[in-house]
């Protein structure tokens, strides 16, 4: 797997590793002290950190995130491409367009909307008996990455291996999907340990797991109008373990902008408490 590497494909799985160079002498004092704080405490080991980026986003843009998010963590973080104008136009306003229709369909997918078991049946009925593999190619055919995802987290379950993700923006429609598959070729206890960190997110539903094996932590900014249509603001989930609101001032960048988030006091102070948990 290429490490600090550009991806090329959708749903391409790259590993970055902290960069010793990063410089957060520009984020405020609360945000300095806890990224200070993540790196005196050495590596956390045991989970895997997943990163999904939003839409519109470049392959090189996918490469900084992943990599200034593992050196905020101080631990490597494996990133699962969304591919910019997946649909072949990949510039300009054709590509944002192509995206924007892409996320429609992920916000609508019957996936999403917690489908009727039928749904699954037909998907294991289609090809012949279906493996798990098989019904999440059937569920998720209208977005590489959301499928990818779903693999990789259907693989780690498997192997008993906890995973962290953070998601931004489209990123969360994308896990939020390959989550109710998982739980619903899995069922609640055998979707293994997973942590969501969802970064303005404009998803829709998320799959509860009285197991506690599942857990949700969502952010949003009150001035990003992505997060209005999305579970954080308004939730019935008992599952969500943490909706909190990001101050608009003092952050990196304002609003929607990923870095605004990764500025967050609160999300740097709670990933780091799951990850050395």
């Amino acid at each position: 797997m290429p490490s600090n590497a550009a991806p090329s494909a959708d749903g391409q799985h790259n590993v970055y590793t902290p960069d010793s160079y990063s410089d957060w002498s520009a984020w405020p004092d609360r945000c300095r002290r806890a990224i200070e704080k993540l790196n005196s405490d050495g590596r956390p080991s045991g989970w895997q950190v997943v990163f999904v980026n939003g839409m519109n986003v470049t392959s090189i843009e996918h490469k900084t995130c992943g990599r200034r998010l593992a050196s905020i963590l101080n631990h490597d973080v494996r990133g699962i491409y969304n591919l910019t104008g997946s649909s072949g136009v990949r510039t300009g306003m054709w590509s944002f367009m192509t995206d924007l229709r892409q996320c429609a369909r992920d916000y609508l997918n019957p996936v999403g909307l917690a489908a009727p078991p039928g749904y699954y049946q037909l998907a294991r009925w289609v090809y012949g008996g279906g493996r798990d593999e098989d019904v999440g190619r059937f569920m998720l055919n209208s977005n590489m990455a959301a499928l990818s995802v779903f693999l990789h987290l259907l693989s780690c379950a498997r192997r008993g291996q906890p995973v962290v993700v953070v998601c931004h923006s489209q990123g969360n429609l994308i896990t939020a999907n390959a989550l109710w598959v998982l739980k619903n070729v899995r069922g609640r206890l055998g979707m293994g340990k997973v942590r969501v960190f969802g970064l303005a997110t404009p998803a829709p539903s998320w799959p509860s797991n009285n197991a506690g094996g599942l857990k949700y932590w969502l952010y949003h900014d009150r001035w990003d109008p992505v997060t209005w249509i999305g579970s954080a603001i308004n939730t019935a989930n008992e599952e969500v373990s943490g909706s909190a609101m990001v101050d608009a001032d003092g952050g990196v960048m304002k609003y929607h902008d990923i870095d605004h988030y990764f500025a967050n006091p609160a999300f740097l102070e709670q990933v780091r408490a799951v990850l050395c948990s």
